[in-house]
């Protein structure tokens, strides 16, 4: 089947966001006195940030967890705007896909309110048919796996017409789970095996899709 819909992930794949979020985190922990319980670096970017602010301190207490949340919300919402850059080379993909009538789609682990900050900041909403954040998913349901589930249903995108492209190996799984092709970001913050199909620049990425037979 032709190539007709293209989900992107947002984090590491079109933004470049881990200088604020990685700045964002290690206030949180000072500000509460928390020793890391990994190093703060970019390789903890990609989880849902409850996921996430939870491995960093080594707990399941809820209560310190949302405490932790809450804090990164405050920070970052405050400075994501301005503070993280697109890719170089991300605008030119956009722009060619939308001008060949491919469907563009976000599906992403970032919360809604700061995905949107960032789109708007950067005048990128004009190249998407929909923007999806795992937040916008009922508590409890709240994976990438299931998001690209719900785009693809409200869509009515057929998998072998899709393509997902992210830089982490959850992106992978999020679209095996719907049976959808997937390609990697490599010039975001994964460590891929050459087992995957990885490219290191985004007009790399445009040239496959350019040659794409499904």
């Amino acid at each position: 089947m032709n190539l007709k819909h293209i989900l992107f992930d947002f984090d590491g794949t079109i933004i470049d966001s881990a200088p604020c979020i990685l700045n964002c985190y290690e206030q949180v922990m000072s500000d509460l006195n928390i020793t890391p319980s990994v190093p703060i670096t970019a390789s903890i970017i990609g989880p849902p940030l409850t996921d996430t602010v939870a491995m960093l301190a080594n707990t399941e207490d809820e209560v310190l967890i949302e405490n932790m949340a809450t804090a990164f919300k405050s920070f970052y919402d405050s400075r994501v705007a301005t503070e993280t850059p697109m890719y170089a080379e991300i605008e030119e993909v956009l722009a060619w896909l939308n001008e060949q009538g491919y469907q563009l789609y976000i599906a992403t682990n970032k919360r809604y309110e700061p995905t949107m900050a960032v789109i708007e900041h950067l005048s990128l909403a004009k190249y998407f048919t929909d923007i999806g954040a795992v937040d916008q998913l009922p508590l409890g349901k709240q994976k990438k796996s299931l998001l690209i589930q719900r785009l693809v249903k409200e869509h009515n995108i057929e998998e072998k017409e899709a393509l997902y492209i992210g830089d982490k190996l959850d992106d992978y799984q999020a679209a095996t789970f719907n049976s959808m092709p997937f390609v990697a970001a490599g010039w975001g913050y994964g460590d891929w095996e050459s087992s995957h199909t990885v490219f290191n620049s985004p007009l790399q990425l445009l040239h496959f899709i350019s040659n794409y037979n499904g």
